[in-house]
């Protein structure tokens, strides 16, 4: 079952999300800071944005989360997909497959994604999976009200 993000949903989120990014060779962000929650405003900023939708998957129980979707949907180009997380018990289970999906998000085709994690470099699982999805952080890092 997948279901738009809840208030209750929001924690399990900002939380998966931030753990799991943590490792990346992408953030600056010390990691005593990083410990203390410094990148939790920074996911709760990329939630918040006008276009951005948060999708939940849910086990057998609304209270068993399995993963999520923060993404964009395609606006005047190619869609956005802010981050997709699994957790490590659901993974290869086709839940990464569901929320693409549920988002409209077709990893054969063409769409942008914000934010690459230490498993994603390691893995190379990007190339394989999603050929033509491009990387491109600084797009997602405006409002949409700013100008780019």
């Amino acid at each position: 079952m997948i279901d738009p993000c809840t208030t209750a949903d929001r924690p399990f989120v900002i939380s998966g999300w931030s753990s799991s990014y943590r490792m990346t060779r992408d953030s600056t962000i010390p990691m005593p800071m990083w410990s203390e929650g410094a990148y939790h405003p920074v996911v709760d900023w990329y939630m918040s944005k006008k276009r951005s939708i948060t999708l939940v998957s849910r086990g057998s129980t609304t209270e068993t989360r399995r993963g999520f979707i923060c993404y964009e949907p395609a606006h005047r180009g190619t869609a956005m997909v802010h981050y997709l997380y699994v957790a490590e018990p659901y993974r290869g289970h086709g839940v990464a497959r569901a929320l693409l999906a549920a988002a409209g998000v077709d990893p054969s085709e063409p769409f942008d994604y914000s934010h690459r994690t230490k498993a994603s470099w390691e893995l190379i699982e990007v190339a394989k999976k999603a050929p033509r999805a491009k990387y491109n952080p600084i797009a997602a890092r405006y409002a949409e009200e700013q100008p780019r």
